[in-house]
């Protein structure tokens, strides 16, 4: 089974129409930053997406703002595992997380 590290760049776009946007990109580990496509990734209070043929996605959470704690659901492709779930279980929007 495959290792995936995800890193979420999260990048604060203020919008009242669409709420916060959050930013991110996923790649597999000790790859050199080789992003990796049709990552599922599901935030709660934020519509789930998926990532493109890039690695990046983008969460939109409506009624958060930056400083709010966001929680994860869930990210998962099959026949990859992901490895740094405890440093995404809690996040703060308009925070970035550790490489």
């Amino acid at each position: 089974m495959k290792n995936v590290f995800l890193l979420v760049l999260l990048c604060v776009f203020c919008n009242p129409l669409f709420g916060q946007i959050q930013v991110g990109l996923v790649r597999e580990q000790n790859s050199k930053r080789k992003p990796i496509p049709g990552v599922q990734v599901n935030f709660s209070g934020a519509v789930p997406t998926i990532s493109d043929d890039n690695g990046h996605f983008r969460l939109v959470f409506q009624g958060k703002k930056p400083g709010d704690i966001i929680f994860i659901n869930e990210i998962r492709k099959p026949g990859y595992e992901l490895v740094n779930e405890k440093e995404l279980k809690a996040l703060k929007i308009g925070m970035k997380t550790k490489n």
